[in-house]
């Protein structure tokens, strides 16, 4: 699912009316998916921090985040690392279209270091199309590379 949820400071609503208008319908999809046979998967830019654990509530299994310097990697890491299943990459507003090597290199390590583990898991995204953000073949080279030197440690 494609939905985004927040601005750059916070959801787009509240928690009390999330959970008054949204959570069931939410709910509902989210076990529609899992019948299925399939994993509830959905991205959502934006601060969304808050709202990460109403969708753990109500059966989200992954989340694809692009945007973890908006979010606070740690502060994520914090609250859901273990519950979730975290699908990102080195930030699509910041670190990839302005960050050196280094910088990429360390938002990695710290991705991998907060966000991932056996319980919740991490996979590795991409955006997609890097030009349109400003971002060339070799910044995502360097990128995929640190993620890759991080998951070998």
């Amino acid at each position: 699912m494609t939905d985004d949820w927040g601005t750059q400071q916070t959801s787009f609503v509240s928690i009390p009316m999330w959970r008054e208008f949204f959570s069931e319908r939410y709910r509902r999809l989210f076990d529609s998916i899992h019948e299925a046979g399939m994993h509830a998967w959905m991205h959502s830019c934006g601060h969304v921090n808050d709202v990460i654990g109403e969708w753990i509530e109500c059966g989200l299994d992954v989340v694809n985040l692009q945007q973890p310097r908006n979010l606070g990697i740690e502060e994520i890491g914090r609250r859901y690392r273990g519950r979730i299943c975290f699908e990102s990459l080195c930030d699509i507003q910041a670190t990839l279209p302005r960050g050196n090597a280094e910088e990429i290199r360390a938002e990695a390590k710290l991705l991998l270091e907060h966000w991932a583990t056996p319980e919740g898991g991490f996979v590795l995204s991409d955006y997609g199309d890097g030009q349109a953000i400003g971002v060339p073949e070799e910044t995502k080279r360097v990128m995929l590379e640190a993620f890759a030197e991080g998951l070998r440690r």
